[in-house]
């Protein structure tokens, strides 16, 4: 074995051992290695990302025949891997993003510079950030393949062509979401012959009524909580999410610091607003959460309190995470709702202060709201409330 080569799998084979990958997962890897010294040997070459292109083409020519698309999976990360330690003396295991498509006028990629750079200066979450840059460069990138490769060479036709193409790959809801980012981009560039394309659309946000959970419905739900076929991790999300209302990036991004103890208090600065939140942590969420801790959570340098159950041992990866062990606690206490996740939650227990009483200031602050008439959506939902709005009809209707 060539020692470049025998360097390189050491330090992949540890760094997976050492994030607690199990044998089988990192059986493929060490037989990639293996193919990829004898092909370096074969060539009478140490490695370099110019082999590892070389070996890739290799592999794919190999598996022509009897395709398999985890032993390609298999062979591009390793690769990956090798090539992350080549350049830094560190293997990077963190996931690939996708690359977004690149821009070749010089004026569209400044012009969304300065647009992130704004978006920056207002302290935009880098969340918000990276979704209100996808359309303007997906846009923007619509005008290149049409030869418009100035700003000034963009027109009401492109842009309403290009909302068109939208439509077509979008759901309604998708679509308006979307325009609701882009028209800030648009507005920001100072065009106002573009502006004016938004005003004459006629999409209209679907905002679909979340029915207020039953009695009946809470208590199945708490009795699958605490049953064998949920997990203690899974448990306490579930927890915190039907009691605090807290937003599935706040619970993926929720840190040990955030929790004060001696307090009963979780204090985080959200990912969404950017604005600090403090909220009382109730003592079946803190028991079910030290619970947790103690007992079932993996040894790991990442201070996540909610971590992955298989290795690498980091925290979870998105809101979709949440989602899902949120869903799969529902359908085992087959309580049906139309929509899971921490949106149902959310509006739960917003809903549930609403019929309380509580004054919308104060669950716009317990929801982490910037805008306290935001409560507002969830009196759609207050049966008693809006009987009490209801005017008496006319004598003369009654007659």
């Amino acid at each position: 074995m060539l020692k470049i080569i025998g360097t390189i799998s050491s330090a992949v084979l540890e760094e997976l051992n050492a994030h607690h990958y199990s044998e089988y997962t990192i059986k493929p890897y060490r037989r990639c290695l293996v193919l990829l010294d004898d092909f370096c040997f074969k060539k009478g070459r140490n490695y370099c990302e110019e082999v590892g292109i070389e070996f890739i083409a290799m592999m794919k020519k190999r598996m022509e025949s009897n395709p398999c698309k985890k032993t390609w999976f298999d062979t591009e990360r390793c690769i990956r891997l090798i090539d992350s330690y080549l350049r830094t003396g560190t293997v990077d295991l963190s996931r690939r993003k996708k690359p977004s498509t690149p821009l070749l006028s010089q004026e569209f990629n400044g012009l969304l510079e300065s647009w992130d750079e704004d978006m920056k200066d207002r302290n935009l979450a880098p969340t918000t950030r990276e979704h209100s840059l996808f359309y303007p460069r997906r846009y923007l990138c619509f005008l290149e393949d049409r030869a418009v490769c100035s700003y000034e060479g963009a027109t009401a036709l492109n842009l309403i062509t290009f909302i068109e193409s939208l439509r077509k790959t979008q759901s309604t809801s998708g679509i308006c979401t979307a325009l609701l980012a882009f028209r800030r981009f648009i507005k920001f560039t100072g065009r106002s012959d573009l502006l004016s394309v938004f005003d004459n659309i006629g999409f209209e946000r679907e905002r679909a009524i979340m029915p207020l959970l039953a009695e009946d419905d809470l208590n199945a739900v708490n009795d699958a909580i605490y049953s064998n076929g949920v997990t203690l991790r899974d448990r306490a999300i579930t927890l915190l999410a039907l009691t605090t209302g807290l937003r599935a990036c706040d619970i993926v991004n929720l840190r040990l610091d955030d929790i004060d103890w001696h307090r009963s208090l979780i204090s985080i600065v959200q990912q969404k607003t950017g604005n600090p939140l403090s909220l009382p942590l109730l003592p079946a969420v803190g028991n079910t959460i030290s619970d947790y801790l103690l007992n079932d959570r993996p040894k790991s340098k990442d201070r996540g309190v909610f971590l992955r159950v298989k290795a690498p041992y980091q925290r979870l990866s998105g809101h979709s995470s949440i989602y899902r062990i949120i869903r799969c606690v529902f359908r085992l206490a087959n309580v049906e709702a139309p929509y899971y996740g921490t949106r149902l939650t959310r509006h739960n227990v917003a809903t549930r202060m609403l019929i309380a009483r509580t004054p919308s200031p104060t669950i716009s602050a317990v929801l982490g709201q910037v805008d306290p008439s935001s409560a507002d959506n969830y009196i759609t939902v207050d049966a008693e409330g809006m009987r009490a709005c209801v005017l008496p009809l006319p004598k003369g209707v009654l007659q």
